[in-house]
């Protein structure tokens, strides 16, 4: 059965889920699930699946309290409730091609997290000359001092790319790639996974 397109909601946030996502810290994500059509939040630990709209990470808590004060307004949990009802509405207009990238990084995220990777953020989703493409932002307590995005084709069937950021002053690092196998696509995540843990443990503290 197609999906319906939905346009112009906006999604029902609590400002106590805004309290919970940013005392969790990285890991700590508000889900939209279309299995309940319902706001939800997810602890570290917990990989979320195939069937779940991320609405936002810690991460994304920064941006909206920027935001506030360019405005002259009071960043509060409610004000943060209301921007993120909104930009889950706008993700939730764009679900359907959301949900098909979401498959080639279920993998990638669950082996992180096992690696003490977290998502931090909410994904970006872009459609330009390699196709369609997902960027996932990480963080780890171990080594707060990086950023790690890495950007995905639709069903790794082009090279997957890593940047290593340094968290406070968003400088990248360290870049590398991993090309799609021609035989084994489903591999990628897990080599991705492995080189980042590498490449995370033989970087110096910044």
């Amino acid at each position: 059965m197609p999906m319906i397109m939905r346009h112009n909601e906006i999604l029902d946030v609590a400002p106590r889920q805004v309290a919970h996502l940013r005392a969790g810290g990285p890991g700590s994500l508000l889900l939209w699930s279309e299995d309940s059509d319902r706001v939800a939040s997810l602890d570290p630990g917990h990989v979320p699946g195939d069937d779940a709209m991320i609405i936002a990470g810690t991460d994304d808590l920064d941006g909206i309290a920027a935001q506030a004060a360019e405005n002259g307004d009071e960043f509060t949990d409610a004000y943060a409730a209301r921007c993120l009802g909104e930009i889950g509405g706008d993700v939730l207009a764009e679900w359907p091609r959301v949900k098909a990238l979401t498959p080639a990084v279920v993998d990638l995220r669950t082996d992180l997290a096992r690696r003490g990777f977290y998502l931090a953020a909410r994904p970006d989703h872009d459609r330009g000359a390699r196709g369609c493409t997902i960027t996932d932002t990480y963080r780890s307590a171990e080594r707060e001092d990086l950023t790690i995005r890495v950007t995905s084709a639709f069903m790794n069937t082009d090279a997957t790319e890593v940047r290593i950021l340094a968290t406070e002053h968003r400088r990248e690092v360290h870049r590398f790639r991993l090309a799609a196998g021609e035989e084994r696509p489903g591999m990628v995540p897990y080599l991705a996974a492995g080189a980042i843990g590498a490449a995370a443990a033989a970087l110096p503290r910044i």
